[in-house]
C-alpha cells in the first residue's frame, strides 16, 4: 500500500503539531499568552451518582477535577484562553463559578447500547473570562 499523506489546511496544521502522552497538568502547565486550552474531561461531578461511576471515578475523581480547575485558573492568568465542556450540574457550577462564563448548552448523544437511549443532554460550556 502506498504511503498516502492527506492534504488540506487541517493535515497542514497537525503536520506541525507534537503529540505527548502524560497527565494534563503538565500539558496545561506549559501553556502561555494567547495560547488556546479546549478541555473535554470525563463529567465526574462532585457526588459521583451521575450514571457513569464505574469509568470516571476510576479514571478521573473529583480530585481531578479539581486539579483540571486549579491547571486550567493558572493557565488563564498567564494569558492563556480556556474553552472547556463538562456536566452542567451545581458542583462543576461552583468549581467554575470564578473568572469564567458558564453556558448550558444542549447536544445529542450518539452514544449508547440502544438507538432509543441517544437523546439530547445537556453540559456545560466553560470559557475563561
Amino acid at each position: 500500500m502506498a504511503n498516502h499523506r492527506p492534504t488540506g489546511i487541517g493535515s497542514k496544521l497537525l503536520s506541525r503539531a507534537k503529540l505527548h502522552c502524560r497527565d494534563f497538568e503538565e500539558t496545561i502547565n506549559q501553556a502561555s499568552q494567547n495560547d488556546v486550552i479546549f478541555a473535554d474531561p470525563p463529567y465526574t461531578i462532585h457526588h459521583n451518582h451521575n450514571g457513569f461511576i464505574k469509568y470516571n471515578e476510576n479514571i478521573f475523581s473529583w480530585q481531578d477535577q479539581i486539579r483540571l480547575r486549579d491547571a486550567l485558573v493558572r493557565a488563564r492568568s498567564r494569558g492563556a484562553k480556556v474553552i472547556m465542556t463538562n456536566a452542567n450540574h451545581d458542583s462543576v457550577r461552583a468549581l467554575y463559578s470564578e473568572g469564567f462564563s458558564l453556558t448550558p448548552v444542549s447536544r445529542m448523544s450518539v452514544i449508547a447500547g440502544t438507538s432509543s437511549a441517544r437523546k439530547a443532554y445537556e453540559e456545560l460550556l466553560i470559557v475563561s473570562t
